[in-house]
């Protein structure tokens, strides 16, 4: 069965990283930066830390967009490295969604565990 739909295509902007000491403490943390387009628009899931914007951008450029063309801004939590580049988005709507909620067709938020209350 052949369905007229757009799948949602998912695209690394930004590898994440972390950065320990030899006791475990961590030093640098940078979240990964990921575009979502679907036929509902084009969704990034966290925006990166201070000082990424540059590479987030040209990962965008090449793909033929910028900050502009984003339309929703998922931040899986909000320390810093995950929501410091919100700002290269003027026209996208930051939301948080609940467990199970459809942000797109294809794309549902899913609660995970994570290191803040917030996590999703």
């Amino acid at each position: 069965m052949r369905s007229d739909k757009i799948q949602p295509r998912v695209y690394l902007l930004k590898t994440g990283s972390i950065l320990r000491d030899q006791a475990g403490n961590i030093l640098d943390a940078r979240s990964s930066v990921t575009l979502i387009e679907s036929e509902r628009g084009r969704i990034i899931v966290d925006t990166g830390q201070e000082g990424d914007g540059e590479e987030i951008l040209k990962a965008l450029a090449e793909l033929g967009l910028d900050g502009s063309d984003i339309d929703i801004i998922v931040n899986t939590h909000s320390h810093p490295d995950h929501c410091a580049n919100n700002w290269l988005f003027p026209r996208a709507l930051k939301i948080s969604p609940n467990d199970g909620e459809e942000i797109a067709p294809g794309v549902r938020a899913l609660a995970t565990p994570g290191h803040s209350p917030d996590s999703i």
